[in-house]
Order: C-alpha cells, then sequence, then structure tokens
C-alpha cells in the first residue's frame, strides 16, 4: 500500500476493521489510536479504553510509543 497517495484512503482500508472490532467487542470499549502505519507512522498507537472504569480518554504519549519495548514485557 506504500504506492497508494492518498493517506486517508490508506487509514481507512487498514484501520476501520479495528474500530469496528472495538466496537462490536462491548459499547464501553472505545478505541482511540493516534500513530498508524497506514499514515506513514513506524507503529499503530492501539489503546482500547473501557469507559466502566474511566470516562477520560488519555492517549499515551508519543514518547510512550517511542520508547515501548514489549520484547521487555515478555520477560515480566
Amino acid at each position: 500500500m506504500k504506492e497508494l497517495p492518498d493517506k486517508e484512503l490508506k487509514y481507512y482500508v487498514c484501520c476501520y476493521g479495528d474500530y469496528e472490532y472495538a466496537k462490536s467487542y462491548d459499547e464501553n470499549i472505545v478505541l482511540t489510536m493516534e500513530h498508524t502505519i497506514a499514515e506513514g507512522d513506524p507503529y499503530c498507537s492501539r489503546v482500547l479504553h473501557d469507559t466502566r472504569v474511566n470516562w477520560k480518554l488519555e492517549h499515551p504519549s508519543k514518547e510512550f510509543w517511542d520508547s515501548f519495548n514489549p520484547e521487555e514485557l515478555k520477560s515480566i
């Protein structure tokens, strides 16, 4: 999809399903995603928020995502 010039179209094609899945999973779940590979970022920053626990949908900072290393979590 790199060759496609329309970032918005790439975003919809690649990410629409994520939002639809989150909505269908539970009505209290809200997905936020500020960074996506489809829009040229090096990662997708998907976060599922449960509004029964917290209504304030705070997405982690760019610094958090830039330093995030899931390999480190495997040893915990």
